[in-house]
């Protein structure tokens, strides 16, 4: 909600920071990650709009709580003996527990997911780059 209500214009909606306090809570009340096993600290899909909803809020909100986002899925990063090709991946942890999407692709999925916010201060994407898109467009 707080991505879309952003997304079309309403920056001073009430809800953007009503729905802060609660991503901002649950991000707060993550444990460290300890192992290596490729797990999230969300499932992919609601990784993908907290870390892009704490990008547009910024301030106080993306400071204190993306490093924590980072933090985690840098900590849990897969590292898999038996299997290398594996290395470096995640898994969608709704899949894991019977979600939506398990296997190859939702091990796909939620690498490219962990990716993205891990990119997010780097700016690649037009929709993160604050008014930048118009030097993006070929003449």
């Amino acid at each position: 909600g707080v991505v879309c209500l952003q997304e079309f214009g309403q920056y001073e909606d009430w809800r953007i920071r009503k729905n802060m306090e609660v991503i901002t809570a649950d991000i707060s009340q993550l444990p460290e990650a300890k192992r290596r096993d490729g797990s999230m600290p969300f499932d992919a899909y609601t990784l993908y709009y907290v870390g892009q909803a704490l990008y547009q809020v910024s301030g106080d909100d993306w400071r204190t709580h993306y490093p924590k986002l980072r933090d985690y899925l840098v900590a849990s990063q897969l590292r898999d003996e038996r299997n290398p090709t594996n290395h470096g991946s995640w898994y969608d942890r709704g899949a894991r527990g019977g979600g939506r999407v398990g296997g190859k692709p939702g091990q796909l999925y939620a690498t490219s997911v962990a990716c993205f916010i891990l990119a997010i201060p780097n700016r690649y994407l037009p929709i993160l780059q604050e008014g930048k898109i118009e030097s993006l467009r070929q003449n």
